[in-house]
């Protein structure tokens, strides 16, 4: 709005210093007769301004439009893509009967720049995904483990599952199912029923997402153990019995 009067300021500016050079104005007379040149001058002068500002206005709205446009585009595809990305993620829990919580901070953390309009869209993941595969090839590696080892890594081994379910946003367990809550509080979803699946189930959800956002895909699982399995459920009666570091194994209530 200011600008609209500084340019129509500027309007008649043009228009008086136009009636100064063609003498039209009576404080500054300089010939005793206005003559058709001078008032043809005059209008054009102000002819002139009228259509400088004219065309101002007018690239003003067309870069409006322009911006107001490219804004709505934007908006449509973070929109339409966010939409999409539910839906696959619909279609990952009827398919590994795993559960998803907080979906836009799971789609914020994928795509980071997506929900700024002021910053470039793009349908490929951060290195979260790539971070979450990482992660993965840790666990199996130590479910892989042919020889024994103590209960201070499957401890470990628990509480990196809890972590990256916790980026993930997901949960396999059940309501109303018994799991290990480290040190008495936190829920892992990690329990006696599911823990031969649990890697299995990640490994086919970070493929799954990895082929959403555009990023290699490949699955981590490679199986489990007998080693493992012994370990696991020396720890499982060591938590039981004793409380193991004052972890436990009950529901959730």
């Amino acid at each position: 709005m200011k600008r609209d009067w500084f340019i129509w300021f500027g309007c008649v500016g043009l228009f008086l210093a136009g009636g100064v050079y063609f003498n039209m104005l009576p404080e500054f007379i300089w010939k005793k007769e206005v003559g058709v040149a001078d008032v043809v001058g005059g209008v054009s002068a102000i002819a002139a301004a009228i259509a400088a500002f004219a065309a101002w206005r007018a690239a003003s709205i067309a870069n409006k439009q322009s911006t107001d446009s490219a804004a709505s585009i934007r908006w449509q595809m973070y929109k339409m893509h966010l939409e999409s990305f539910y839906e696959w993620l619909d279609d990952i829990e009827a398919d590994q009967g795993v559960t998803f919580y907080r979906r836009q901070e799971l789609y914020d953390s994928m795509f980071p720049s997506n929900r700024d309009p002021a910053l470039a869209f793009s349908e490929k993941a951060s290195g979260e995904v790539v971070a979450w595969k990482q992660g993965l090839d840790r666990l199996a590696d130590i479910a892989c483990r042919p020889s024994l080892f103590g209960y201070r890594e499957i401890e470990t081994w628990i509480g990196d599952y809890m972590m990256l379910t916790g980026f993930m946003k997901y949960t396999l367990i059940k309501p109303n199912t018994k799991q290990f809550f480290m040190d008495n509080r936190i829920p892992s979803g990690v329990s006696v029923d599911n823990y031969e699946e649990i890697l299995k189930v990640m490994s086919a959800v970070i493929f799954s997402l990895s082929k959403f956002s555009f990023v290699e895909a490949r699955h981590g699982y490679r199986g489990m153990t007998s080693e493992f399995r012994s370990v696991f459920n020396d720890f499982y009666i060591a938590v039981m019995m004793n409380g193991y570091h004052q972890h436990s194994y009950r529901e959730d209530p």
